[in-house]
């Protein structure tokens, strides 16, 4: 008998494994932080700061093809120019609106002036078998500064957390815990290229965003909607095309060109602009 509850102990645990974390839901990541790397004493500076990493797998971002990322301490990855090495990052506090130009790939979660100098505020990395994640538990650099707490992740190939499914370059935003006005008065969210290209959310169509908690609420592009996390995926032109899960009650009908159901109460795949200058 001990033989037999032991097999299911390791049958369980080989699932646990697989199931990274459940669905994004009020106070979630989509990636469980559990055993991740506090990256403070790999970054240049606690603000303005960087760190090089690898994510463990390569990855396409736009037009080129990387193993690496510089993870910055103001709410975006910048993806170097270079592999494997690059000691220089673009760590900008300064946000401006999508498409920038200057060919600086960056993934922005929240890129605002963020800064780590309370005892709690930590960016946590996580790896695993096709994914890495970045988890920022920051807050603005700013008298009576705001709480910013999101986390970006980066697929390398197939995984399943809990109902939804990610592939080879998929990017994840989801957000915990948001609150307060930007410094500057906003912050940008999306994918960008720094050649034209670039990606944003249908709520955010130049990826500026005025108030924290609209990243959490997702209220201003389904109303009644409470929780969820922002998907980018590729197209067959190598282009990121979003797309806003919902998980949660939903009070009114999703916005036109909704793509579809995902089985999880009333969990809505809504479709959102992907724009595209040369």
């Amino acid at each position: 008998m001990r033989s037999t509850y032991g097999k299911v102990g390791i049958a369980l645990a080989s699932l646990c494994l697989f199931s990274l974390a459940t669905t994004a839901h009020a106070g979630d990541f989509l990636i469980d932080t559990t055993g991740g790397t506090d990256l403070r004493p790999f970054l240049s500076d606690l603000d303005n700061g960087y760190a090089v990493r690898s994510t463990g797998f390569s990855y396409d971002f736009f037009d080129v093809t990387r193993s690496g990322i510089n993870v910055t301490t103001n709410g975006f990855l910048h993806v170097r120019k270079t592999d494997p090495v690059e000691t220089t990052a673009n760590v900008s506090p300064a946000n401006v609106t999508l498409p920038t130009s200057g060919s600086i790939h960056r993934i922005a979660g929240a890129w605002d002036d963020l800064i780590l100098s309370r005892p709690e505020d930590a960016i946590i990395e996580n790896k695993g078998t096709n994914f890495y994640s970045v988890t920022y538990l920051v807050h603005k650099n700013q008298t009576g500064g705001g709480e910013a707490q999101f986390q970006i992740a980066l697929f390398g190939g197939d995984v399943t957390i809990g109902p939804n499914s990610f592939k080879k370059n998929d990017i994840a935003f989801s957000y915990r815990k948001m609150v307060g006005i930007p410094v500057g008065g906003d912050a940008t969210v999306g994918m960008d290229a720094g050649n034209g290209s670039f990606s944003a959310p249908s709520a955010y169509p130049n990826g500026i965003v005025d108030d924290y908690s609209k990243l959490v609420s997702f209220t201003s592009s389904n109303p009644g909607a409470e929780t969820g996390f922002y998907k980018f995926s590729q197209d067959a032109g190598g282009n990121y095309v979003p797309s806003l899960v919902i998980s949660g009650p939903v009070a009114s009908a999703p916005e036109p060109g909704t793509l579809g159901l995902i089985a999880l109460g009333a969990t809505v795949l809504g479709a959102i602009r992907l724009r595209r200058r040369s």
